[in-house]
C-alpha cells in the first residue's frame, strides 16, 4: 500500500523533480498512524464523528488518564494497515500538561512502526 508522502515538517506534499513522491511499507503505515493521531474530532465535515477528542477529553485540566490511552490506542488501531499494538506507553505531565506517547505497532504486512515522543501540549 502507498501513500502521498508527505513532508515531517510541514505536512505539504512532497516533490522531487515536479512529481509527487510515494510512501511505502513501513513508512506509509508510520505517516498514517501520525496523521490519525493529529486529527481533531470534528474536522471533516464529511465525517465529524472521526478523530480524536482533543478539545472535550484530551487538552483538559486534569485528563482521565484510563480514557485518553482508550482514545489513543482505539485511533491507531483504526488505521489502516495495523495489525496490533506489540507496546503502548502514556505519560502525564500534569505540571507541563502533556502527554507523551510511545508504543510499537505491527502492520498487516509485518512492517513494524515504533513512534517515541509523540507529545502533545495542553
Amino acid at each position: 500500500m502507498s501513500d502521498l508522502k508527505l513532508d515531517r515538517v510541514t505536512g505539504d506534499l512532497v516533490f522531487e523533480n515536479g512529481d509527487l513522491v510515494l510512501t511505502q511499507g513501513q513508512d506509509a503505515l508510520e505517516q498514517r498512524i501520525l496523521l490519525s493521531l493529529m486529527f481533531f474530532l470534528g474536522d471533516a465535515f464529511e465525517s465529524p464523528a472521526e478523530g480524536i477528542p482533543y478539545f472535550d477529553r484530551v487538552l483538559v485540566k486534569n485528563p482521565p488518564i484510563p480514557a485518553l490511552t482508550t482514545i489513543f490506542r482505539r485511533a491507531i488501531l483504526l488505521v489502516d494497515g495495523v495489525d496490533e499494538i506489540e507496546r503502548f506507553q502514556l505519560n502525564y505531565d500534569p505540571q507541563q500538561r502533556s502527554i507523551r506517547i510511545d508504543f510499537r505497532v505491527r502492520g498487516v504486512l509485518g512492517e513494524v512502526v515504533t513512534i517515541k515522543d509523540f507529545i502533545i501540549d495542553g
